[in-house]
């Protein structure tokens, strides 16, 4: 859309509407809300041309599409962090109960990534009474085994 401005589209959005009917309008609004995205939000596109048409058009389904892979890619950004920080706490907790921990044993805590295996492997490193039996909860959740 060569030389096109938000403006623009917003008219043609209007023209489209009034001169056309469904489900020819749908299919038009569709074609134009695809088009149009670089020149519009999405949000701003649906208040132009009402949420009433875009339910009785495709255009909806590839908005929400849009929507479902931006949620998604946000859930893994956060699953990642929230492994990481949970990772780190774990290492952190080991070294400052047991400072003689081997760097090799550190590095065996980065290889499990559950959630849930790293809160308890975070519980039972508090709970150890030595090194050994910290070793045996990283070999644990390693091999997802009870040590």
């Amino acid at each position: 859309m060569r030389g096109a401005t938000a403006e623009l589209v917003e008219a043609a959005a209007q023209a489209l509407i009034q001169a056309t009917a469904q489900p020819v309008q749908g299919a038009l609004l569709t074609t134009l809300g695809i088009f149009a995205e670089p020149l519009l939000s999405a949000e701003r596109f649906i208040r132009l041309v009402t949420k009433e048409r875009l339910m009785t058009s495709d255009l909806i389904s590839y908005l929400l599409q849009d929507k479902v892979e931006e949620f998604a890619q946000e859930k893994t950004a956060l699953e990642t962090k929230l492994r990481q920080m949970l990772q780190q706490m774990v290492e952190d907790t080991v070294v400052a109960r047991f400072p003689s921990a081997t760097v090799l044993l550190i590095r065996q805590l980065r290889h499990v990534d559950d959630p849930t295996k790293l809160q308890n492997l975070h519980r039972a490193v508090l709970a150890a009474s030595d090194l050994a039996e910290v070793e045996q909860h990283i070999e644990a959740a390693l091999t997802d085994q009870d040590p």
